[in-house]
């Protein structure tokens, strides 16, 4: 009889009391989604401008990238040798399309991650375009002030 009394009283201070921890719980996730939302913005614009710069300071120090066909890329420094290797490989071609589509981001404390989907449209010096499109899932993290970076990727070719 006391469990359940101790139950029910706890239960009771959640259902009762429990609503302004709910809606502080509902702020954080709201403030991280947007902070989530802000990476994806910042991607897209700096693939949108091949800015290798911004796009290196969006991954976390000891960041992992894993592409098809290719060793596992380890470490920041590894992720923009890598960027800035396709940036001078593609010279003379334009990027005039970049999406993130993502269809779930799940959140849970410092950590985030997310599937979707994501494509390229690029143009060459003659206007031909090509368009890449990839399935990725990431995994994101937190930093201490409150920005999200990438902790480690997976992207394998989509269907077209």
């Amino acid at each position: 009889m006391k469990l359940a009394t101790v139950i029910c009283g706890a239960l009771a201070g959640v259902l009762v009391g429990g609503t302004g921890w709910m809606l502080h719980a509902q702020s954080v996730q709201s403030a991280d989604v947007r902070g989530i939302d802000a990476l994806t913005k910042k991607d897209i614009a700096a693939c949108m401008r091949e800015d290798v710069d911004t796009l290196c300071s969006l991954w976390t120090d000891d960041g992992v990238l894993l592409m098809p066909g290719m060793a596992p890329l380890v470490g920041r420094q590894a992720i923009c040798r890598m960027l800035e290797e396709q940036k001078a490989q593609s010279k003379g071609v334009t990027t005039t399309g970049y999406t993130e589509d993502w269809e779930e981001v799940r959140i849970v404390g410092d950590y985030a991650w997310q599937w979707g989907k994501m494509s390229e449209t690029q143009a060459d010096a003659a206007g031909k375009e090509q368009t890449m499109r990839v399935n990725a899932i990431r995994i994101l993290h937190r930093e201490k002030d409150g920005s999200w970076k990438v902790a480690r990727a997976v992207v394998t070719p989509a269907e077209k």
